[in-house]
């Protein structure tokens, strides 16, 4: 059953980044691992920097452990800034953030440059109905600084929140050395996999 979930999963990722013949290369690709730099906290405010898990005595620079796949993403775009155009990178990989204790999960991110709200938001409607499954977007109150202000949405699967879907803001853009326009979608990707497996036949 959970092997029925996962192929639709990887299905949709196989299909939609690799159907078509690629206009581009990634030349440095710097693919992140589950710790990373303080310096990919992209100089948020205090606010938003809250629920980074530190780790004690590093001996390198790679002092925290990630709590979302978007830092890690953009800076491969940063990196490839020069590179052919468009560019689209995908990344399925384990986050982590501190409630009472350390709680690690599993995070799809799917981005597209250049790309606009409405150009993410219907790949995110495209990979939803390949899986058969029902989200709902709203505008919401509370979101990652990283997005623009009424260019981000968050899903939900059910009522439950999967993450958000938007346009990067210009000033990260900028602090990244990004020179074009960068959309994305980062999902809880435990919840979608839950939801495949209580819904198969």
């Amino acid at each position: 059953v959970c092997n029925l979930g996962l192929d639709k999963l990887f299905l949709f990722v196989f299909f939609f980044f690799f159907k078509q013949k690629t206009a581009y290369e990634i030349y440095q690709c710097d693919w992140s691992s589950d710790v990373c730099s303080s310096d990919l906290k992209m100089g948020l405010s205090k606010k938003q920097e809250k629920g980074f898990v530190k780790i004690k005595k590093s001996k390198t620079n790679y002092n925290i452990l990630r709590k979302n796949l978007t830092p890690s993403i953009l800076k491969v775009f940063s990196e490839n800034s020069d590179s052919a155009y468009p560019q689209k990178i995908f990344e399925i990989g384990e986050i982590f953030y501190k409630e009472n204790k350390l709680i690690e999960r599993n995070s799809l991110c799917v981005t597209n440059s250049p790309g606009n709200f409405t150009e993410i938001k219907q790949i995110a409607d495209y990979l939803f109905n390949m899986l058969d499954l029902k989200i709902d977007f709203e505008e919401p109150e509370d979101f990652p600084e990283y997005f623009i202000r009424g260019r981000v949405a968050e899903i939900f699967l059910d009522g439950i929140s999967l993450g958000f879907l938007g346009e990067i803001h210009p000033k990260i853009l900028k602090n990244w050395n990004i020179k074009m326009p960068v959309s994305l979608f980062e999902f809880d990707l435990e919840e979608i996999i839950k939801k495949l497996i209580s819904s198969a036949p």
